[in-house]
């Protein structure tokens, strides 16, 4: 049987949390929204479509049209492509990105999906920025899914049908947000972090400052535990 690797796209492929987070604000500008709480972790749904609805909602009290979507996923990528014809740099890969997934496409042993709360057409665009080909790798986003989990979810269903197994072995979960161990926790299956917002001693899993450590990274994906249950002060997983 084959194992299931779901690697997230921002902070844990590309190094782009920062311009990101930079451009998603400036899209929200277009709706004359100009001052909003930009730490992600604390809006109901972390996803980009999530954020998006739920500032919408709150400032025009009432919910936004597909065409006002649209409009926010275009801008959104209009100015991620403006910020990288300046800063290229911005969109660089976490080091040993693209050879990491070399090596897991290279074996009989793992799968690939990637799961990401970001819009499908922005996650493409950064990719295509920090030279990552996700050719043949089935990829779930906030446009298809809203919440995290169900994001999580349907990649796994999507790697099924994809990759023609009927289960896999193992998943395990690469991401780089509390969102990402929360999700793990929820569906059962393994996490590994990458970077430096996640704590061993706060996911209860092996963490990575980047994948550069290949052979290290790999044996532990065989090893990925299920993150523990959350203590009294954590926040609650996402609904």
């Amino acid at each position: 049987m084959s194992n299931l690797v779901i690697f997230d796209i921002d902070g844990t492929l590309i190094n782009s949390t920062e311009v990101d987070a930079v451009c998603y604000l400036g899209s929200l500008k277009r709706f004359g929204i100009n001052e909003i709480e930009a730490r992600w972790q604390n809006y109901t749904t972390a996803t980009d479509r999530g954020i998006f609805e739920e500032i919408f909602e709150d400032r025009f009290m009432r919910k936004p049209t597909a065409e006002e979507l649209e409009r926010q996923r275009e801008g959104f990528l209009l100015l991620l492509k403006e910020h990288f014809a300046r800063e290229p740099e911005a969109f660089l890969e976490i080091p040993g990105a693209r050879r990491i997934l070399a090596e897991l496409r290279r074996r009989d042993d793992w799968r690939i999906g990637i799961a990401t709360g970001g819009w499908r057409e922005t996650a493409l665009f950064k990719l295509s920025a920090a030279g990552i080909n996700i050719n043949g790798i089935p990829l779930v986003s906030s446009s298809e899914k809203k919440k995290r989990d169900d994001i999580v979810r349907t990649c796994i269903e999507r790697a099924r049908e994809h990759y023609g197994v009927t289960a896999f072995e193992a998943i395990v979960s690469v991401g780089d947000a509390i969102w990402d161990v929360q999700v793990a926790r929820k569906l059962d299956i393994g996490f590994i972090g990458i970077g430096g917002l996640i704590s061993a001693e706060l996911s209860g899993a092996p963490v990575f400052r980047d994948f550069l450590e290949e052979d290290r990274f790999i044996q532990s994906l065989y090893r990925a535990p299920v993150p523990p249950s959350p203590s009294s002060d954590m926040r609650p997983e996402p609904s």
